[in-house]
């Protein structure tokens, strides 16, 4: 499940699964990757205004579990 984060309130374990632009306009190679550094979430928070992330695919105290269905 998607959820819209504020570039400024991102932190190191969420997972990134979409930006506010297209990926090939970002300096990011993949689509979706883990924020494992302040190197990272430094260059996300000059880039986006937002992004879009999976709790499901984050680490730590930022993990969600998937609903169940």
């Amino acid at each position: 499940m998607k959820e819209i984060v504020a570039a400024s309130d991102l932190k190191p374990g969420l997972f990134v699964c979409e930006l506010d632009r297209p990926w090939l306009d970002s300096p990011f190679l993949m689509q979706g990757f883990l924020i494992e550094d302040e190197e990272a979430l430094s260059q996300l928070q000059a880039l986006c205004r937002f992004v879009y992330v999976d709790r499901t695919r984050s680490a730590g105290e930022h993990f969600r579990a998937p609903d169940a269905e």
